[in-house]
């Protein structure tokens, strides 16, 4: 019996043109509760960010935010792991050739980018609170979550390469799109996230289902018995998949939740 469904947001849950059918989810979300079956949304987004996003349904969801980096319920954080210092420090000198990316840090309680990056500040608002400008990353004293390089071009995947090769063995990069590289501690993702729900929840991993669309979503995959990849996902993370759900244009994590609590045999 599923007692945990996780899913991504951009590309999964959300079309493509970043909406979802919120009756269609409040009938079945309100099924999902009278079953005890617990639901948690699984971004590389900031924690407040989607709690507000989510509300009224919030209050009774789990997060795994900053991709596995804090997780929360409700809009109480029940845990984080944030970034050594050093390691942090070493990103920034392995970036600072590529002036053309906009570097994010993403904190407990606020997150930071550049002030010659503040043409981008009203894009980033809709993923990231409380979100303050400074002349210099190296000055930011609050523990860091996560980072992320950010492509204005939309080709990210150009820089992995040289990226991963600066910081391999303390950190670990992963592509969000064509857009975004997240960057975490080696032991942080998505997966370690659901690995640490699954322990507070006393939930074994067949007993969990998980929906995404990328690379940062591979993490989670292990970590569950049913896992589904969009139908729209990359092709990787199509080769690993329990199950392929519709396209997320077509409510696709919202017809494989249906279909699960209209026949929960399937899932024994």
């Amino acid at each position: 019996m599923i007692k945990l469904i996780a899913t991504d947001i951009d590309g999964t849950f959300l079309s493509t043109a970043h909406t979802y059918d919120k009756e269609r989810f409040d009938r079945l979300f309100e099924r999902l509760l009278q079953q005890d079956i617990h639901f948690a949304i699984a971004s590389g987004n900031q924690f407040a960010c989607m709690y507000n996003t989510y509300l009224p349904f919030s209050r009774h969801m789990y997060f795994i935010c900053d991709n596995g980096a804090i997780l929360g319920y409700g809009d109480r954080t029940l845990a984080y792991s944030t970034m050594k210092l050093e390691h942090v420090r070493q990103l920034l000198q392995a970036v600072q050739p590529y002036e053309e990316l906009v570097m994010l840090m993403s904190c407990v309680e606020h997150s930071y980018i550049l002030k010659k990056h503040q043409d981008m500040q009203e894009m980033l608002e809709h993923y990231f609170t409380n979100m303050i400008l400074v002349d210099d990353l190296y000055a930011v004293k609050e523990p860091v979550l996560k980072c992320s390089l950010i492509d204005p071009a939309n080709n990210v995947i150009q820089y992995l390469d040289d990226l991963v090769s600066n910081i391999s063995g303390v950190l670990n990069a992963v592509t969000a799109g064509n857009e975004c590289i997240d960057i975490m501690p080696r032991e942080i993702s998505k997966g370690s996230g659901i690995r640490r729900l699954q322990e507070i929840l006393d939930i074994r991993p067949e007993e969990c289902m998980c929906f995404g669309d990328q690379m940062n979503d591979w993490s989670m995959f292990p970590a569950v018995k049913y896992s589904y990849a969009m139908e729209n996902a990359v092709q990787p993370l199509k080769d690993i998949a329990w199950g392929i759900a519709p396209h997320c244009d077509e409510s696709g994590v919202l017809q494989v939740v249906e279909h699960m609590l209209d026949h929960p045999e399937e899932y024994q």
